[in-house]
């Protein structure tokens, strides 16, 4: 990983040695027009600005026992993040990241993947007595350009590659090696001045190789569960061929496919709305694609979004809605192989079907409002704003004849405000704002498609960590944040800034987790060009 480390380096001292933007927020003006963030890169050609970047190092602790069956109850982590949008000239505009982060968490497990929530299927410890330290370090680079080919045609293009490293240092031990590329080719055209469609395409990779391994005694039996969803499998014993082979690196593979259509119209610079259709398809497989090496599962997910957002602009005051609605409808297979000696004495995989394991259809729903006052610089006094999310899904998993389904929704809402005090050279702001989240739903119904036969045993489960993960999902709770930060400008426009934000949550009626409060403490320092 040395070599990213040096790009990463490379990749700040180009942001550095941009000239410098005299006191504006970076934050502010990737919010401005919702074209210079959508997934079509043509859309960077409305930067508002000539050039703006930033660059901050943070530490983060993450402390209390109100965390997900696979997270820490005690964690640090540490990184650093440079960013720059800058145009060359009024027609092309160039972006450009990069980001790195070292995170060390004690007590985890549950799930040997690094977020179990994107996977279609897991691979869980069965006990808590196999809780141990995990670390993870990963690795961000990202670069885009915007360049207008004609007075009304623009053409775009940005790649977005992300690396990771994981591992746990405890028996029964993983690592992980992660690969995450995304590449985003767009156009738009400005049918009228006040009328712009837009267009792109979107594919991305997304590989984690997983292995697992035993440094300590042999003598005890390392069991872990074979997931296909809800924590109802089959177990799988540590060395046998599987799941959870010691002799490969079994890969979890996720493509995605799809574009999406964008449409923006306004008057002038005090009012624009924007639209933008999605459409993907998700695909892939866990396992080796070899003659000797079984693929396990295979699964397709075709999912749907729409985003939109308005703008009103009246002197310094800047009104901003965005709101958004997304559906994926998952399916997940398990093949059935055997294992055939050829000729030359080697055994070759032969596959006999396949059988659907697990369903699931979720959806989320949300919006942001923020009401920017005082604007000055692309810098506002005040900033104001209410968000809210909601997410629900439906799962089935189907192991015949036996089933179980769950059907659970869990929201939150959040109101935050920001006070921003120019005094001479130096800005002081004060940020708080507080949260409620409640969910609701039915952790599990189990129950069979036909009577099994005398013979047939029900599938294994881990319904403690079912019932940790539902009530983190929709127990109720409120919580609050502070921010404090100062900057101060200096010549050439050299903002250099510091900031510490804290934040607390406390959720209530907690039966199955370790406890009922969370808390997120974070220092940052930058510099604003």
């Amino acid at each position: 990983m040395k070599k990213w480390k040096l790009l990463i380096a490379a990749a700040v001292a180009v942001v550095c040695r941009l000239p410098a933007a005299d006191g504006q927020d970076i934050d502010y003006v990737r919010r401005y027009d919702a074209r210079i963030a959508c997934e079509n890169p043509a859309g960077m050609k409305h930067l508002p600005v000539s050039r703006i970047s930033s660059a901050e190092a943070y530490v983060r602790k993450n402390s209390g026992k109100f965390v997900n069956y696979s997270q820490s109850d005690d964690s640090y982590a540490a990184g650093a993040n440079a960013e720059s949008f800058f145009s060359l000239n009024p027609k092309t505009v160039f972006y450009g990241s990069a980001g790195y982060s070292n995170f060390s968490g004690r007590r985890m497990g549950g799930s040997a993947f690094i977020d179990p929530d994107r996977m279609v299927f897991d691979l869980q410890e069965t006990v808590d007595s196999t809780r141990g330290d995990k670390s993870l370090e990963s690795y961000r680079l990202a670069g885009g350009v915007s360049v207008g080919v004609s007075s009304r045609l623009t053409l775009g293009g940005k790649i977005d590659y992300c690396a990771a490293d994981y591992a746990k240092s405890l028996d029964l031990r993983h690592s992980n090696r992660l690969f995450d590329l995304s590449v985003s080719a767009g156009a738009s055209y400005a049918v009228f001045d006040f009328l712009e469609i837009g267009v792109n395409y979107l594919y991305r990779r997304r590989v984690e190789g997983v292995q697992f391994k035993m440094y300590g005694t042999t003598d005890r039996r390392y069991v872990s569960l074979v997931s296909y969803g809800l924590f109802y499998g089959r177990a799988e014993q540590f060395g046998d061929s599987g799941y959870t082979d010691p002799d490969h690196q079994n890969p979890a593979v996720d493509e995605w496919n799809g574009g999406s259509l964008q449409i923006a119209f306004g008057a002038g610079d005090r009012a624009a709305f924007f639209g933008e259709l999605s459409y993907h398809v998700r695909s892939g497989y866990y396992g080796k694609r070899s003659p000797s090496t079984p693929v396990f599962i295979e699964h397709r997910a075709p999912s749907t979004a729409y985003r939109a957002g308005v703008s009103l602009r009246c002197g310094d005051v800047h009104h901003i809605l965005m709101a958004g609605f997304g559906r994926e409808s998952l399916k997940n297979h398990e093949n059935v192989y055997r294992f055939e000696h050829a000729a030359d004495g080697h055994d070759d995989i032969v596959y006999l079907g396949n059988n659907q394991v697990f369903s699931r259809t979720s959806t989320q729903a949300g919006f942001d409002y923020t009401a920017n006052l005082g604007v000055r610089n692309f810098c506002p006094a005040w900033v104001v704003g209410a968000s809210a999310n909601y997410r629900s899904r439906r799962q089935t998993v189907s192991l015949y004849p036996y089933r179980r389904r769950q059907n659970i929704g869990y929201g939150s809402f959040r109101i935050l405000a920001t006070r921003n005090i120019a005094v001479r050279q130096s800005q002081y702001s004060v940020s708080a704002g507080i949260l409620y989240g409640a969910g609701s739903g039915t952790p599990k119904t189990d129950d069979v498609y036909a009577p099994p036969a005398e013979t047939q045993r029900p599938p294994r489960n881990n319904d403690v960590l079912l019932f940790r993960e539902y009530e983190y999902l929709t127990a109720k709770r409120a919580g609050g944040s502070l921010e404090l930060k100062m900057r101060r400008t200096f010549v050439n426009g050299l903002d250099l800034y510091g900031k510490i934000n804290y934040e607390f949550t406390k959720a209530f009626n907690v039966e199955y987790l370790g406890g009922s409060t969370a808390s997120c403490a974070i220092l940052t320092v930058g510099a604003g060009f």
